[in-house]
Formats: C-alpha cells, sequence, structure tokens
C-alpha cells in the first residue's frame, strides 16, 4: 500500500517547490484550484467511510473468536510498519514495502472494527506527523483514504467470511479479497488525486505499479495470517513474532540500501558515458549537464548559475539563460566565493533569497570553479520515496558536481581549440585567396608588357612613331600596376609585423592629388575630375598618393562613369574625397569593406582585385593621424580620407 501513498506523495511535493520557468506550458492547473479538489476528496473519502461505519460496521455484531486486542497495541503495530518504509529496486522501477498489510490481517480476524479502525488511523497519523512530517493536505488526503479503505475491508471480509471461521481456509480468502480490494481501492483514489494535482500525468504508472503491489500486499498477507495463527493460539508468541519480525524488517532494508547504492553507482556511471559521448555541435552541453544530474539524484530541478565580472547568468533545463546584473548580486556574489569547492551545502541567506527571487529550487549549492568564472551549480529538493537526500545523496551529488566541472572545462577547451582551428583555417582561406587574387592581378598587366615588348622587339621597325610610344606608355603603365601591386602587398606584410612607418611632414593634398591624376592622365583622363583649391596637411606624401591611387583605382573598376576627386579643409582636418556616381556597395558590408581580402564586386572563386587596396589605405591614414570613411549621399558613393592639418612631424610606427 505504501507505493499508493509515494505517488500522492510525489504529486504533492511538486505543488510544495517552485516550478522551474522551463515548465511554464505544463498542463497543471492553478495551485489553489488543484489544493481546494484534494481537500474535497479527503473529506469526501473521510465521509464514506464514517458512513459505512455507522451504518454497516457499528451494527456488526464482534466475532465469536475475537479476542480483546486493545487498539492500541494496533496503533503501535500501524504506526511502526509506516515508520519503517523499505524501498526496493524491481528491474527498472522503484516500489516501497511498508507491511501495513501485516497490522491490518492481525485486527481483521483477532480485533473488533471499533479497535481496528481507531487503531490504524491514529498509529498512521502518530506516524505522518511525527515521523514523515507530512503537509496538512498530505495528512488529511491519507487518513481520509485509510479511514475508507479500513472500513472497505471491513466489509469485503465480512461478506466473503459469511459464518465461516477467519482461522479456516474460507478466511484465509476472505483475508486475501479484503486486501486487495483495499489494494485497488487505494490506487484508485491515488491516481484521482494525481490527476487532480497535474493533468499531464498519465494513468500508465497505475498498471505498473498494481501488480506488483498486490503481490506485496499478497505476500505481507500471509505473514500477517500466520502471526494471527500464533496469536490466537498464545499471545506470548508475540515475544517470538517481535525479533523475527526485526530480523525481518532489518534484512529488507539492508537490501533497499544495497540496491540504493548499486542505483547511485549506476547513476554515476550513466552519468560519466554520457559525458564521454557529448557531441558539442548537437547538444547544448550544460542542458545535459543539469539534466543529468536531476536523473541521477531524483532531484526536482537543478541549474547552474555562472558569477562573471560584471554579471550573473542562470542556466536552466531545456530555457534560454538568464542575464542579471551582478551589482545587484554582490552579496550572493560574497557569500558564493566563502563556499568550499565542490562541497554541497544549503545555501545561506543571501543565496536563499537569490534562488527565490529567480524561483530556482534550491536544497544544496555546489561552488564550482570555471575557466574564468565562478559558478554555482543549484540543486534542487529531491522527489521520489525519500524527501531528504542524507549523507550518501550528499556525497552523490558532489561526485557528480566535480563530473560536470570537468565537462565543463572540456566543454570550453574543445570550444576554444575549435575557434583557434577556425582561424587558423581562415588565415589559410585568406592566403589562398590572396595568391589567387595577386595571380590575377599579375598576369593581366604583365601579359600586356610581354605582348608590346615582343610586338617592339619584333615589328619595332615597321612601326609608326605614335604607336611605338603608345605601347611604350601602355608598358610603362602596367608596369606601374605591378609595381603598385608590390608596394601594396609589402605594406600590408609591414603592417602585420609592426614595421611599418609614415615619415609626416608638410604637403599639399592638392598637389599630390594632382600629381595621382597626372599618372593616369594618358588613360581615362576624361572622367576624372579636380575640384578644390591649395591645402595644406601634415602627412607623408608618398602614402598620400599610394592611398589616393588605391582610390582612384578603385572608383575606375567598380564606380560610375564620373570620377570627382574633392580636395579641402573643415574643422582643423584636412580630407580628400573620390567620389563616383556608380552603384556603391550593399548596405550589409559595411566597415566590413576594409577588411582584408573583402570584395563587394565580383565572384570570390574569379577575384577581381587582392582587396586589400582600402585595408592598406586606412591602415596607413591612421598612421597618418586620420582615418578613410565610406558614405552613400545622393546617389554618388564617397571614399574620404582625411589628415590632420596641423601635427609634430616625426616618424610614426604601426
Amino acid at each position: 500500500m505504501e507505493a499508493a501513498i509515494w505517488l500522492i506523495r510525489r504529486a504533492c511535493a511538486a505543488d510544495t517547490s517552485p516550478m522551474p520557468k522551463s515548465t511554464s506550458r505544463s498542463t497543471v492547473g492553478p495551485p489553489s484550484l488543484a489544493n481546494l479538489s484534494l481537500w474535497t476528496l479527503a473529506f469526501v473519502m473521510g465521509g464514506i467511510g464514517v458512513s459505512l461505519h455507522l451504518t454497516v460496521v457499528a451494527r456488526w455484531v464482534p466475532l465469536s473468536h475475537a479476542t480483546s486486542l486493545p487498539w492500541w497495541s494496533l496503533a503501535l503495530l500501524f504506526a511502526v510498519t509506516e515508520m519503517t518504509v523499505i524501498h526496493l529496486q524491481i528491474q527498472r522501477d522503484s516500489h516501497s514495502l511498508s507491511l501495513t498489510e501485516i497490522p491490518m490481517v492481525i485486527g481483521l480476524i483477532l480485533a473488533t472494527p471499533a479497535n481496528l479502525i481507531v487503531g490504524r488511523l491514529v498509529g498512521s497519523a502518530i506516524a505522518l506527523v511525527f515521523g514523515r512530517r507530512q503537509p496538512p493536505i498530505k495528512l488529511a488526503f491519507n487518513l481520509g483514504l485509510f479511514y475508507l479503505e479500513t472500513t472497505t475491508a471491513l466489509i469485503v471480509f465480512r461478506a466473503v467470511l459469511g459464518s465461516g471461521s477467519p482461522l479456516d481456509p474460507r478466511g484465509w480468502i476472505a483475508t486475501l479479497a479484503a486486501i486487495l480490494e483495499m489494494v485497488v481501492l487505494g490506487l484508485v483514489l491515488v491516481v484521482t488525486a494525481i490527476s487532480i494535482h497535474d493533468r499531464s500525468k498519465r494513468s500508465g504508472a497505475l498498471l505498473k505499479v498494481m501488480p506488483v503491489s498486490a503481490m506485496v500486499s499478497i505476500v505481507a498477507a500471509f505473514i500477517g495470517l500466520l502471526a494471527t495463527f500464533a496469536l490466537a493460539r498464545s499471545p506470548w508468541t508475540a515475544a517470538i513474532l517481535v525479533p523475527a519480525g526485526a530480523l525481518l524488517v532489518t534484512i529488507l532494508r539492508s537490501y533497499g540500501v544495497l540496491i540504493k547504492r548499486y542505483e547511485e553507482l549506476q547513476a554515476v556511471y550513466q552519468y560519466v558515458q554520457e559525458g564521454e559521448s557529448d557531441t558539442q555541435d548537437d547538444r547544448d552541453t550544460i542542458d545535459v549537464i543539469i539534466s543529468g544530474i536531476v536523473a541521477a539524484v531524483k532531484a526536482s530541478d537543478c541549474a547552474l548559475v555562472v558569477v562573471s565580472a560584471d554579471h550573473v547568468t542562470v542556466h536552466r533545463r531545456s530555457a534560454a539563460p538568464e542575464t542579471l546584473d551582478r551589482a545587484e548580486l554582490e552579496d550572493f556574489a560574497a557569500e558564493l566565493s566563502m563556499l568550499a569547492g565542490l562541497r554541497a551545502s544549503e545555501p545561506g541567506p543571501a543565496a536563499s533569497a537569490v534562488f527565490k527571487r529567480l524561483d530556482v529550487p534550491c536544497a544544496y549549492v555546489i561552488k564550482v570553479e570555471l575557466e574564468d568564472a565562478s559558478a554555482a551549480l543549484v540543486v534542487g529538493p529531491r522527489v521520489g520515496h525519500e524527501s531528504e537526500y542524507g549523507s550518501a545523496g550528499k556525497a552523490l551529488i558532489e561526485t557528480l558536481a566535480a563530473s560536470a566541472v570537468a565537462r565543463l572545462r572540456r566543454f570550453d577547451l574543445v570550444r576554444r581549440l575549435r575557434a583557434e582551428i577556425e582561424a587558423r583555417q581562415e588565415i589559410i582561406r585568406s592566403k589562398d585567396q590572396l595568391v589567387a587574387s595577386v595571380s590575377h592581378e599579375l598576369r593581366t598587366p604583365m601579359t600586356s608588357v610581354l605582348g608590346f615588348a615582343d610586338v617592339l622587339r619584333s615589328n619595332g621597325a615597321e612601326l609608326a612613331e605614335d604607336e611605338r610610344l603608345e605601347m611604350l606608355q601602355a608598358i610603362v603603365d602596367q608596369a606601374l600596376d605591378i609595381s603598385n601591386i608590390v608596394e601594396d602587398l609589402l605594406t600590408v606584410a609591414r603592417s602585420d609585423s609592426g614595421s611599418l612607418t609614415v615619415q609626416l611632414q608638410a604637403i599639399d593634398l592638392l598637389t599630390e592629388a594632382q600629381a595621382v591624376i597626372n599618372s593616369r592622365a594618358t588613360r581615362d583622363a576624361h572622367s576624372l575630375q579636380m575640384v578644390g583649391g591649395t591645402t595644406p596637411a601634415l602627412a607623408d606624401p608618398a602614402r598620400v598618393r599610394q592611398v589616393l591611387r588605391n582610390l582612384v583605382v578603385n572608383a575606375h573598376r567598380y564606380g560610375g562613369e564620373s570620377i570627382r576627386v574633392e580636395v579641402g579643409s573643415s574643422n582643423g582636418t584636412a580630407y580628400v574625397r573620390v567620389v563616383d556616381n556608380g552603384p556603391g556597395v550593399s548596405a550589409d558590408l559595411g566597415d566590413l569593406i576594409f577588411e582584408p581580402y573583402v570584395r563587394s564586386w565580383g565572384s570570390p572563386s574569379q577575384p577581381a582585385s587582392v582587396g586589400l587596396g582600402l585595408t592598406i589605405s586606412r591602415r596607413l591614414a591612421k598612421l597618418m593621424g586620420g582615418d578613410i570613411t565610406y558614405r552613400r549621399v545622393d546617389g554618388e558613393t564617397i571614399f574620404e580620407m582625411t589628415v590632420p592639418v596641423a601635427a609634430s612631424s616625426g616618424k610614426v610606427a604601426a
């Protein structure tokens, strides 16, 4: 019968501890309505028991063989059997054995109905109140259930027995029938209570528990029959039965303890095995750790609270992490820092207040040290047969916490290794991309140089003077392009190694811009316009020309047909703007265009440029005390380089 009591204890336990936020979609009804329904069911059972007692049982004449077995002796037996609950593991299911059926059988045969009813109610009440410390709603339900069970068992016993003797075979059948009726009635009412409290619970548990409960009850009933036969012959046989019963209880409890230790070791083994087989790509490691601890120690809930320098993060089962400001939880952080690592401790005032605020149930808190933060593993109250963890349960929690720390550190190490591998792979991809881009960029001008040089060598005498000059100019221009590409590559290499320098001096931005434009005057001169006047600035002239060359080449390649170079100053800053009427850069790239090897035009498999021009230009501009920005205004693309108009000259290193 203890299995039925455990089921309602487990159902009601959920109402006494905060529900995790991850279960907000549960079908559990409002607690006040569920409690009211359970109170109503308890009073209904008690009322039916009283009615059956007064209208049926009270009118019976005691059996002729019934002794004057006092109610207090039955109360003592019921109290002892209710207190000495034995937990047994049968295959994968856990069951409880209280041997309540033994005093029930003795009372059915040897006591008057009134003494049996009073003895069971008083003895059970003493055990439930002072031994198990049950809350009022569970106490009322159990006492109402016991009252109804006892009266109906008496009715079934008398109905089957008829006029026969309870010590004859017919009496044995009557006793077993009464016990079976009591078990079935108790299970049905317990499942009813569970469905009232939580409609998401299915009645499949009834089908699993009923056969085992019936078997245990029948065995206990036979033991009760043997004890009854002995007591019917002589009350002094109790001197033998009591030590024998104590020995039986001790053996069963020892077996239960061994089974429990085996379960704990099995739980630790499965937990460690699951940690070894974690696939970090598919599952949330923290959620797996929390769920594994809940399953291993049969906790109501578990959470991981990570305390970093500026915030506190709460990880729950199957829920998104919750981040809080550490400044609001400084007392909690201070209390956590004083805990001994990997020791299961009861939460102090600050921790209790925080866990209550976060709706995190907590029986124990364990401090764990991570790579860059402190954390608390919060384990909720235990559910199931035992409401307390005990020393063995506490040790199990500490063992699982140590395994959890190892898994968290391993996960962090794996995450860092993966990030480093990805970074190195990105470098390899960048180098491959650089090689492809440089090969493409160098092939075109070198082909032109070789082609024109070969024509001049083979047929130079046959060409007109203007044709030879045009080919020579093309060779010079293409050679300059090759030189510029090599210069950009060397600049990036120096910047990466920290050896890139600029020599600041007074220059005229207009003069430098005009020099860049004139260097390309034989090509696309019709598309370039110069706007502005003399603009003094402090910068490196060679680097300014390199930056402007990259911006102008960029506009020629990807901009519109009209290109305008504007020179001027504003608010103590000199600037050069390269403006074109092209389509511009897609909005999702933004400042990414200044990163190495990023191109917004063309396919990566067919690079249209090295992808370093804007990167180099921004680095050089910042070295000279300025910057390069990109924006779109009125359908025009604007790249603007700024440099200071006044600064002390000198050598600046990257």
